[in-house]
């Protein structure tokens, strides 16, 4: 698995005695770019996010990690789902003060997910792990470079309990995020996964040309 260990990139709300959070960086490659217009539902989105607050705009989701999961399994079902999803390795040039109008998905990249580490949790994890999901909410999403999904890795004792998501709204809804929760579950559970029901964004823009 290709992940390295930076510095750290976020602050939380934590528990008693945490370890000190530590940054993964995971790296994937899937083809070739691809480039395009987009489609009628992201230019709509995309103007409430240059408008909105993020904290309104952007979407959250909580994901309760199967017991006996390791640290290595959760990143490299996140690596399967950005593979899988084009929406998850697409981003927005555009220069400043203009709002975009091509999408790029990416042939090869990199995302973090933020490792927190605890000796023990509250008496809610859900609710901990919750807070957590919101607190990433904060602070726009760069459209045009930043990896759609903010992700916090919850762990106890060093074994994942809850994944803790952000994740901006020009590529997912609360849809969007309900399949990639279940289709995570399933890569933990070993399941082969179909192909995506859904077209790509770019396949869809085709479409309403």
């Amino acid at each position: 698995m290709n992940t390295s260990v930076g510095k750290d990139t976020m602050h939380l709300n934590p528990p008693p005695a945490p370890n000190t959070p530590r940054t993964v960086s995971v790296t994937y490659a899937c083809g070739d770019e691809r480039r395009g217009p987009l489609t009628m539902g992201q230019a709509n989105m995309i103007r409430c996010i240059l408008r909105d607050d993020p904290e309104h705009i952007n979407n959250h989701d909580v994901w309760a990690v199967p017991s006996g999961t390791s640290v290595e399994g959760a990143i490299d079902a996140l690596r399967t789902l950005a593979l899988r999803h084009e929406g998850l390795r697409t981003t927005f040039p555009h220069a400043p003060g203009t709002a975009p109008v091509e999408q790029v998905v990416a042939a090869e990249g990199t995302f973090t997910v933020t490792v927190v580490d605890h000796t023990e949790f509250p008496e809610e994890p859900a609710r901990y792990a919750e807070s957590v999901a919101r607190a990433a909410r904060a602070g726009r999403f760069a459209l045009d470079r930043e990896f759609p999904l903010r992700i916090s890795l919850l762990t106890l004792g060093g074994v994942p309990v809850h994944a803790a998501l952000a994740s901006s709204h020009a590529v997912t809804d609360g849809s969007a995020l309900a399949v990639l929760r279940e289709e995570f579950l399933a890569l933990l559970a070993g399941e082969e996964l179909p192909p995506p029901a859904s077209f790509a964004p770019l396949d869809l823009a085709a479409q309403e040309a």
